[in-house]
């Protein structure tokens, strides 16, 4: 049963029922395993060899990045074979994975914010002292999405840290920035968790080796972009990558303007960042389209693996 009909089709509503359950699940299980971090992390701290001894959660977005990928990646791997074994046809499961995709990171968008604003309500939130408003630390920080609660920072010139920053007032609309920069990077996570896994079970019909290789790159490229700052700018092949990250170079420039944090200097030397949600969010909802478009493109040429065929 392939054939097209009017409406949404029951194969559709299945697959997508079904998409949507296996992100719940691991959500689900994620957050559990969230409650307990939380507690470890402002009971027994997360700094310096302490992290090691007790690991709990530093950074939100770093939690749930990878748990967001890596459930893409799975739904392509998995489910593909039992669902057109079940009589659901390609653009079924496209529309179910595409839509799943959205959704997911749309959900979690408004839970971390609901959750924000729960914490802050109630008294528990601990905040940035030097920043006008409440800039969560601790379990719920969100380096990258807080930042949108001010419309510029000021860095001075002999400054090494953000922590030294000055910023705006916080704007009436913040918040909503922030989920909007929150939801920019679940979904490009997304994306490319959706993509990574088409790309691998693609890959499986050409034999394990090539598998085998796809993994192990994957593996390589993730180890070299999760190195230090210190790394990549004393680590002589990663010379070129380490110029991204000098302060004031075009590169620099261009890669926090990608961010939303569009950079400007001051005669004195002052670095001040604006920061845009518009930008990250076109650029994510862009790579969700292209992502989509290419997975799209190898699910018309995937075929069931044979031990799964009917005779």
């Amino acid at each position: 049963m392939t054939g097209k009909t009017q409406g949404l089709s029951k194969q559709f509503l299945l697959t997508l029922r079904r998409c949507l359950t296996v992100y719940g699940v691991v959500l689900a299980v994620g957050l559990l395993l969230f409650v307990p971090l939380c507690y470890q992390s402002v009971m027994l701290g997360y700094t310096g060899s302490s992290a090691i001894v007790f690991p709990g959660i530093n950074d939100v977005e770093l939690y749930f990045r990878p748990i967001l990928l890596f459930t893409a990646m799975a739904w392509q791997w998995f489910f593909f074979d039992s669902a057109l074994c079940h009589g659901v046809s390609r653009r079924s499961y496209m529309k179910a994975t595409a839509i799943t995709a959205a959704v997911v990171p749309l959900v979690l968008s408004a839970f971390y914010l609901v959750a924000r604003f729960t914490v802050i309500a109630t008294g528990t939130a601990i905040c940035y002292e030097k920043s006008d408003g409440c800039r969560l630390t601790g379990p719920f920080y969100a380096h990258l999405s807080e930042q949108f609660l001010y419309a510029w920072e000021r860095v001075s010139s002999d400054a090494f840290s953000a922590l030294e920053a000055t910023y705006s007032k916080e704007l009436a609309a913040g918040p909503l920035f922030v989920g909007m920069k929150f939801f920019s990077m679940m979904l490009a996570y997304t994306a490319i968790g959706t993509l990574i896994g088409a790309v691998l079970a693609w890959l499986a019909s050409k034999g394990i080796w090539a598998v085998v290789i796809a993994v192990v790159a994957f593996w390589y490229a993730a180890q070299q972009l999760s190195s230090s700052m210190s790394m990549l700018l004393y680590v002589p092949k990663m010379q070129a990558v380490g110029a991204f990250f000098q302060r004031g170079t075009a590169q620099n420039r261009l890669v926090q303007a990608m961010s939303g944090r569009v950079v400007s200097y001051t005669a004195d030397g002052v670095e001040i960042g604006t920061y845009v949600v518009w930008i990250p969010l076109a650029e994510s909802l862009v790579l969700f389209a292209l992502c989509m478009w290419i997975v799209w493109m190898l699910t018309k040429r995937r075929e069931i693996h044979p031990a799964r065929q009917r005779g």
